[in-house]
Parts: structure tokens; C-alpha cells; sequence
């Protein structure tokens, strides 16, 4: 159907891509989470043109379709997508609420500080908890990851001096936070980078993930942001110390979390019992009880037991030993834990790859190591005792790798240019080291058969063997986490941001970003499955679990646009007959809407104030626009496009 209007001659129009901003908006509506933000974040007074829930939302969909990467970024977005007056209900709002004059960089600044005021851990917890159902949540997964940032090192509240006002009202906020993570100031420093950035600042985040049947991925229901180079070990313990029995509030039937061996310390396991919650961790290699267990493995005095586990979606045979109840620590007043022996031979080819990747390495350091104790142009060392002095301490360091003996070169230099007199060699200026370097097989081949056995820990006395392995291996779910939000060109990949208090609050949006991602993606792959189709990408391939960034690539996606000028608007929906066509068909009205031509007729009055305040931007930043334009009788559209004059 169709509606044309021709008031004027053909005039400058701008073409909006819809693509997946709608899938992104339609799961936020579906869990009505603007309404809620806006409650949560409320603004008064009559200056208020735009609702945090609405700037939420673009929010969202900015981070959701990966089309941010800072705040710089949101003004583009607005001009590229018309999601601006989708959001505006036309029969509440003012049509300037679409206006861009109320949707920059400043607005959303304001949403960030309102986070941080409202407290950034319990504003992705109170939000998550309205996607996520309370009696589905029973295991959570924790671990940390870091970002690195451009700039110098920072902190949220200064240690001395006197503070300014945006810092005091910061503080007080701090004070009233619900969450010990919302209480602590944060420090962009630098020192250890899990990115291998240890000369840039960063920032680290903690997070607890669970399974759900909302989502085929987990979704994180707590996080927190704390200074770069800080310990996790402490930062872990400290945290479930002081805010689990909060978060057990909102989910009452979490019964086991999960930690790699940064949680395993009697802190940790006290925090949890004392909640009534049980941990499953991996016991250090480096801990006496371990050590022993072993070298007693070595020595075949341990008899293993082959057990059927399910492990990284397949059935596998692995080998396990009961060790029973064993102190942590050899302190009288330890805590105890069930802890079991584990032999993963299925695992064997990634052992062999992880440890062989180590040895490749650290051969290449060592090389580098030595090519610095003997320059071309100058002596490395003063004296002889200092060359192997160094060079003594660099082969110490060598644990796969075997370094031959050095020789010891001396570097001499004449007294006078010219040619030197027979037999004359000069006087010793300094002392060079050279030496070979090779992996050690034999010590890797150990360190191989080592790498396959392994000690869990539980607290929980009665949990069997194979779902302490099966519970303790799904810890991958968080690290999927930290791989999807670094990946290049998703979400962000490094921070723009100079204020500590805004990055925590930044941390905080894309962390749900990713929830409503999953979800989102979830809907989708859940429909191919059932159906049996997959969708075709780009290049020609087929798939039944495609990415964000394979879906923007699929067939039939770009045709979601819509196209304006003054005289009216044309919407174009997604091709009929693809499958991403007949996947809108099934979804929910809220996603539906999107994508519905006839639902863009109430927004007509919202497109004209826009705009108006488009051709107002470009005639200050003509230089700097990228968005397509076209003449208003080029417009050719498809089948079940809707033209609104």
C-alpha cells in the first residue's frame, strides 16, 4: 500500500537504515525496560525534553548493533537511524522530543553520571532481574577481565585536597550505594594488563554469569568496575564478603558459584558458606594438599576411575579420583573442601597446543633477552662477572626451554685511529654474552602429562563427580562474556572517555548491551532451529547461529530503511520471501512494530520536526556528513514499501 503526497517539486531527502536497531528496541520494549529506567532515573521539571528510558533504549541499540564506539559517536547515530522518533509515542510526546538539539553527547554524559549516582552494580542488577527469571538462576559463573584506556592515570575521588562540587555530590551518592562495589572509588592506573597493556591505564571488571532459558548464552546479573592492577584474588573475596547476601535478595535459589583458581582462598569459601552458598573452584597447583596428590600420581599410587561428562557440548570419557574432604591450608581452623583428582586425556590435543604455544614463546624471549646482551654498536657489560651474572639469572628463568652455555665475548676498541700495530688487539672496553636457545622436549613432554591432571574443590559434600567437572568447566560461559565485548568492532574496544565515574557507568550500559544482544540473537537462532532453514550471508555461506555482525550481512536485511523529506516519508520493510521476512512474522508486536509500515503513520509530525532539525545540523557540519542522500523521485521501492504524505 501506498500514500504519496506532491505538494512540491522533487526536493533533498535522507534514506535511514532500520537494520537491526529495531530487533535491539523491540527486546527492551518486550521486557518494557525504558518505563522502568525512566522510574529508576527519573527528571523533573518542565526543562525535561527527553526520558532516561528513551535514551536508554538508543542506548541500547547503539551498543547492541555495535554502531558505537564513544560518545562522539552518538550524534552520528542519531542522523543515521531513526530510531529517535520511533521511541517518541505520539500521543504523549512532543514531536521536538525527536529533535537532535535534545539527543547528543551531553544528554547521554547526563545519563552516565545518573547511573553512577543511582549506583552502576545495582542498576544492571535491577535491570537484568527484569529480563531474567529468579527461580532459573542456581549457578553463577565469576571472573574479572581489564580494559586499557589512552591518557593518564586517574581517580575518581582524589585522596587529598579539598573536592569540588561535582565530586562531593559524587561521594554523597557513594555513600547511600546499596553495593560495596558502588562505595568504592575506582583508579585508572597502570601495572599488570590481562590485554598485554601494561603501559596504558586501565580499568577492571568483575562479573557473575548464569545459564537462563531466556537467552541460548548466559547473561551476566552482576558486575562491578574496580582500579587497574588490582589483585583478584583479594578484589573476589572482598566482594562476595560484602555483597553476596544483597544479591541473594533479588536471586534466592543461587545455590553454587563458580571461580577459577583466583577463588579458591578460605576468604572466599567463609564468604560463601556463611550465605548458605556452595563454591566450585580449581585448587591451585601450588597448594601443599595439590602437591602431594600429584606427586602421588606420578608415583601411581592413585587409582582413576573412567567417568562419562558432557564437556563443551559433546559426550566425553574422562578420569577422576575421589579424593573426599581435605583442609585447604594446614591451619587448624581451615575450611574444608570435597576435592576430586581429574585426568582430562580427551583433552589431550589442547593441552598439547596450549603448552607447546608456551615453550614457542618463551624460546622467542629468551632470544630477544640474549640479542640485547650483545649489541652491534657498544658492549653490553662492564666487566665479565657482570655478564654472567646476567646471564645466570635470564637461563633461571628458562622453564621449557634450554639454554647452551654462553661465550663470552670481550669488546675492544685502539686507543688511536688509523691502523693499528701488529698485534696489537686493542684494550677491553666491555664483555658481550651470546648463547643458543632450544625447547626443551623432554621438559615439555612432562609438562604436557602434568597439564592433564588437575584438582577441583567443592564445598558441597554431596555433589557427584561428574557435576562438579560439568558445573566447574561451564566457567568458559563468563569468559564468552569478556570475548564478545572485546571483540574488534564490538561494543568498544577502548574507552574515550576521560571521567573514571562515566567509564564505571559506561561499563555498566554495555554489560546489559550484551544481555539484550543475547536475547536478541537468541530469538533468531531459536527460529531457524524450529523451522529448519538458515540464513544466507553475504559471501554466499549459510548459517543457523549467526553473529550480530554475520546478521547485519544476511539477505534482505538492508531493505529496512526509511526515507524522508518535507513532503512526507517512504518506508521500506525487509524483502518478503526471505527468512528474516517471515522470522518478523512470528516475533512479538513489540518487535514487529519496527518494522511495520503502517506503524510509521502516527509518527509523520515526528519526522518533519526532525527534519527540520537535520537540515539545521547539516548546514553547521555539511563538511563532516556521511549520511546517503537522494533526490525524492530517484526513491525506488520494493515490494510492501509505504509512502506517507
Amino acid at each position: 500500500m501506498a500514500h504519496r503526497c506532491n505538494k512540491s517539486s522533487a526536493s533533498c531527502g535522507k534514506t535511514y537504515d532500520i537494520q537491526l536497531s529495531g530487533l535491539i528496541a523491540g527486546v527492551c520494549d518486550m521486557f518494557n525496560l525504558g518505563a522502568h529506567v525512566t522510574q529508576m532515573l527519573p527528571k523533573v521539571g518542565p526543562h525535561v525534553k527527553v526520558e532516561c528510558g528513551t535514551l536508554f533504549t538508543i542506548a541500547m541499540a547503539m551498543l547492541g548493533t555495535q554502531s558505537m564506539s564513544g560518545l562522539s559517536s552518538i550524534d552520528s547515530f542519531v542522523l543515521r537511524s531513526p530510531m529517535p522518533f520511533i521511541l517518541a509515542n505520539p500521543a504523549s510526546c512532543s514531536p521536538e522530543l525527536c529533535s537532535l538539539k535534545y539527543l547528543n553527547r551531553y544528554v547521554f554524559a547526563d545519563l552516565l553520571d545518573r547511573i553512577v549516582a543511582y549506583g552502576a552494580s545495582q542498576f544492571v542488577l535491577d535491570i537484568t532481574r527484569l529480563m531474567v527469571d529468579p527461580a532459573e538462576v542456581i549457578i553463577a559463573r565469576g571472573d574479572s577481565t581489564s580494559y586499557h584506556l589512552d591518557g593518564a592515570v586517574r581517580a575518581e575521588l582524589p585522596e587529598g585536597g579539598e573536592l569540588n562540587r561535582k565530586q562531593r555530590r559524587l561521594l554523597e551518592s557513594m555513600k547511600k550505594a546499596r553495593f560495596s562495589t558502588d562505595r568504592n572509588a575506582i583508579v585508572l592506573t597502570r601495572g599488570y594488563s590481562r590485554d598485554n597493556h601494561p603501559h596504558n591505564a586501565q580499568v577492571n571488571q568483575f562479573a557473575l554469569c548464569t545459564r537462563t532459558s531466556v537467552s541460548d548464552k548466559p547473561l551476566v546479573i552482576f558486575q562491578s568496575a574496580f582500579s587497574g592492577n588490582t589483585n583478584d584474588i583479594s578484589y573476589f573475596s572482598r566482594c562476595m564478603e560484602a555483597d553476596l547476601s544483597k544479591i541473594l535478595k533479588d536471586y534466592p535459589f543461587l545455590r553454587y558459584v563458580i571461580f577459577d583458581s583466583a577463588g579458591c582462598t578460605e576468604r572466599m569459601i567463609r564468604a560463601l558458606t556463611s550465605c548458605g552458598v556452595h563454591l566450585i573452584t580449581r585448587v591451585p597447583d601450588k597448594n601443599k594438599q595439590v602437591k602431594l596428590v600429584l606427586k602421588k600420581c606420578e608415583e601411581q599410587q592413585i587409582e582413576l576411575t573412567k567417568l562419562k561428562v558432557r564437556y563443551c557440548g559433546e559426550e566425553r570419557e574422562i578420569e577422576v579420583a575421589t579424593l573426599g574432604m581435605k583442609p585447604l591450608t594446614a591451619k587448624e581452623d581451615s575450611p574444608e573442601l570435597s576435592m576430586m583428582l581429574v585426568k582430562a586425556e580427551a583433552m589431550r590435543d589442547q593441552k598439547v597446543e596450549l603448552i607447546k604455544g608456551r615453550a614457542q614463546a618463551e624460546k622467542q624471549a629468551l632470544e630477544a633477552s640474549i640479542k640485547v646482551m650483545a649489541p652491534s654498536d657498544h658492549p653490553a657489560f662492564a666487566c665479565e662477572a657482570d655478564a654472567r651474572k646476567a646471564f645466570d639469572a635470564l637461563a633461571a628463568t628458562a622453564k621449557l626451554c634450554h639454554v647452551s652455555a654462553p661465550t663470552i665475548e670481550e669488546v675492544r676498541k685502539h686507543k688511536r685511529a688509523g691502523r693499528p700495530a701488529a698485534g696489537d688487539k686493542g684494550e677491553i672496553i666491555g664483555y658481550n654474552v651470546r648463547a643458543a636457545v632450544e625447547i626443551d622436549e623432554a621438559v615439555v613432554a612432562k609438562a604436557i602429562e602434568h597439564e592433564l591432571y588437575y584438582v577441583l574443590g567443592s564445598t558441597d559434600p554431596n555433589i557427584s563427580p561428574k557435576d562438579m567437572f560439568e558445573f566447574y568447566h561451564e566457567q568458559s560461559d563468563i569468559e564468552g562474556c569478556w570475548r564478545d565485548i572485546k571483540l574488534p568492532g564490538s561494543f568498544l574496544d577502548a574507552f574515550h572517555i576521560k571521567s573514571p565515574s562515566r567509564i564505571r557507568a559506561l561499563l555498566a550500559l554495555v554489560t546489559l548491551a550484551l544481555n539484550v544482544q543475547r536475547i536478541a540473537l537468541s530469538q533468531v537462532w531459536r527460529y531457524l532451529t524450529e523451522h529448519g532453514v538458515s540464513l544466507v550471508l553475504a559471501s554466499g555461506k549459510r548459517t543457523k547461529r549467526p553473529s550480530m555482525k554475520k546478521l547485519l550481512n544476511c539477505h534482505g536485511l538492508s531493505g529496512a530503511k526509511v526515507f524522508f523529506d518535507q513532503n512526507g516519508f517512504r518506508f521500506e520493510g525487509i524483502l518478503p520471501g526471505t527468512v528474516l521476512h517471515a522470522f518478523l512474522q512470528e516475533q512479538r508486536p513489540e518487535i514487529r512494530r519496527y518494522y511495520d509500515p503502517s506503524a510509521y503513520e502516527d509518527y509523520y509530525e515526528h519526522f518533519k520536526v526532525f527534519y527540520d532539525s537535520i537540515k539545521e545540523h547539516d548546514q553547521q557540519t555539511c563538511s563532516r556528513d556521511d549520511t546517503p542522500t537522494m533526490a525524492a523521485n530517484e526513491w525506488q521501492p520494493n515490494a510492501g514499501s509505504l509512502a506517507v504524505g
